[in-house]
């Protein structure tokens, strides 16, 4: 038996009192939710067998019936998700789960569903006409689950929710932080929304939220920069554990005089309140086999040219600020803000390769070339593109047949890497710009074919299996170090082929990247604090996979 308490709830009375925040009280009887027993007895249900961690990662959604997995990448959440079904239809065969998840992996849980088990599943895909043939098709076959990404919700809200909240008991959030925005249109489709008419003054329903008696959100990230993000997930999971939204900015953001955050606190009472519904491991507390992780930061001198590019930029941003500092009563509305986000971004295209402001289409990017007067040579240079090309080519010289995947942020210089790879290998492509089936057919040739080269913008990093490289450049960090993450766990996970996995990170010396790697530290930190188990919760983990070890392997 494993029994975790829920934080104090008497506690939580005295923080926010029934009038300020707290939207109504969890019953006493929920007070402690986890206690079960590790039920692995839909094992002959599965093609292949889960490993003991996974086994307590099923048990633990089925217990909790509305909580998050939040694994480290690699761990295999979808697969924990999948034997969660096959136990809760043990006991309830008339379930029907819905999979909500990113475009791109719509595919790869299919794949995956497959793989494991012989339970049907449907893909919704295709044009309006075909969607709509498939919702109808669905009332017809009621296939064991319905998968279907987030942005057809945008699409087809009406047909998902019917199909939602009068078929399925079971609804699955892979990548969950998809919904981390309060504010977003996405996120108020889940909870519910409702607006007063102002001609009319009647309260009119705009989206009625997707209602299943059990939720389960999988997510590695379940905080990427603010503990606001973890507020929303919890908001749709149960909105009686953290209250409302006033209240919870007041107790554990530092807010400024218009409230922005400017830091956190109380990091421990909010771990305390999430911690019994949010299960996370990491991959040195689990009994599995994991490629050996090396990692590595590359940092580059940047060109001449480069340097005094990125110092022109650089004063600009300054000179808004000073603008910005003299007319701060306006700030709210200042334009400057969104023009400091432009030219943060070129400052970090400058970083990457000169070549990017040519490429791009600001004014700052102009007058900085005029006033730089560079040559072909000046925008072509890039230190960051010579040591992929060089590091590639020596790659492929010692084995043929490695594989390499290279992340970076920007679309533009994606296709830069493209250009200088193009002549060394066979090179395979994954951005936002490609639709489902096309990423995962880029997937599978990089994983199955022979393609030795795989570039990808963020697009690519969350979720998908590339386990078949060994390598992992990042040609440029993220400032979100849960999106970092989400890069590096492609090849670190379980099924690697591979006993080491090398990830590099890329910097330019004396330029924005610089800054990028102290925020990450600083994020990294608040998230440890929240979200990370402590101690005391750690052990109780070790304990619990040990036993279940000892029961499936037999002995004491």
């Amino acid at each position: 038996m494993w029994t975790v308490p829920v934080s104090s709830y008497d506690t939580l009375r005295e923080i926010f009192g029934g009038e300020i925040g707290w939207q109504g009280q969890v019953p006493e009887e929920e007070r402690y939710i986890h206690n079960f027993d590790i039920d692995t007895s839909v094992s002959d249900q599965l093609k292949l067998q889960p490993y003991p961690f996974q086994w307590i990662g099923a048990n633990f959604l089925v217990s909790v019936k509305r909580g998050i997995l939040a694994d480290m990448m690699g761990l295999g959440k979808a697969v924990q998700g999948i034997t969660a079904l096959l136990l809760l239809k043990k006991s309830n065969p008339d379930t029907k789960a819905v999979i909500f998840c990113l475009a791109s992996l719509k595919y790869q849980w299919l794949s995956e569903i497959q793989r494991f088990t012989d339970l049907s599943a449907m893909v919704i895909d295709g044009t309006n006409e075909q969607r709509a043939k498939l919702y109808e098709e669905y009332i017809g076959l009621q296939p064991d689950i319905v998968i279907i990404n987030y942005e057809l919700l945008y699409r087809d809200y009406d047909a998902i929710s019917a199909l939602v909240n009068n078929h399925c008991n079971v609804m699955i959030m892979d990548e969950a932080q998809k919904i981390k925005n309060w504010k977003s249109k996405l996120s108020s489709m889940f909870k519910g929304l409702a607006t007063r008419n102002k001609e009319t003054k009647r309260v009119e329903i705009v989206y009625a939220g997707l209602r299943t008696e059990y939720l389960w959100m999988l997510t590695g990230t379940p905080m990427e920069n603010s503990p606001e993000e973890l507020f929303n997930l919890f908001a749709v999971l149960d909105s009686r554990i953290l209250g409302n939204l006033w209240a919870f900015r007041n107790r554990y953001l530092v807010l400024g005089s218009f409230k922005q955050i400017l830091g956190y606190k109380n990091h421990a009472e909010l771990h305390a309140r999430v911690a019994p519904y949010m299960l996370r491991r990491r991959r040195e507390e689990v009994e599995a086999e994991f490629p050996e992780e090396m990692r590595s930061d590359i940092v580059l001198a940047m060109t001449p040219f480069q340097a005094r590019a990125h110092e022109f930029v650089r004063r600009t941003i300054e000179e808004v600020m000073d603008d910005m500092i003299e007319e701060f009563d306006d700030i709210g509305e200042n334009e400057d803000s969104n023009t400091i986000i432009g030219r943060i971004a070129l400052l970090l295209g400058i970083a990457d390769s000169p070549e990017l402001l040519s490429m791009s289409s600001s004014q700052v990017a102009a007058v900085t070339l005029r006033s730089l007067h560079p040559n072909k040579i000046d925008l072509a240079s890039s230190p960051k593109l010579d040591w992929i090309e060089d590091y590639v080519r020596q790659m492929l010289a010692d084995d043929p047949d490695s594989k390499v995947i290279i992340f970076t942020r920007s679309s533009r210089f994606q296709g830069l890497i493209v250009d200088r790879l193009s002549e060394l290998a066979d090179v395979t492509i994954i951005n936002g710009a490609m639709n489902a089936k096309a990423r995962d057919e880029s997937r599978i040739t990089f994983v199955d074919g022979s393609t030795n080269i795989m570039v990808s913008t963020d697009a690519g990093a969350r979720g998908l299996n590339l386990q078949a490289a060994a390598t992992l450049i990042n040609a440029d960090v993220p400032w979100n170090p849960a999106m970092l993450e989400q890069r590096c766990g492609r090849i670190v996970r379980i099924g690697s082929r591979h006993d080491h996995v090398r990830i590099i990170n890329l910097y330019s010396r004396g330029s924005i990247d610089e800054r990028i790697r102290q925020v990450i530290y600083e994020k990294t930190s608040v998230f440890n604090l929240i979200v990370e188990k402590t101690n005391d919760e750690q052990r109780n983990i070790v304990r619990l996979n040990q036993a279940l070890i000892r029961k499936l392997v037999g002995g004491r």
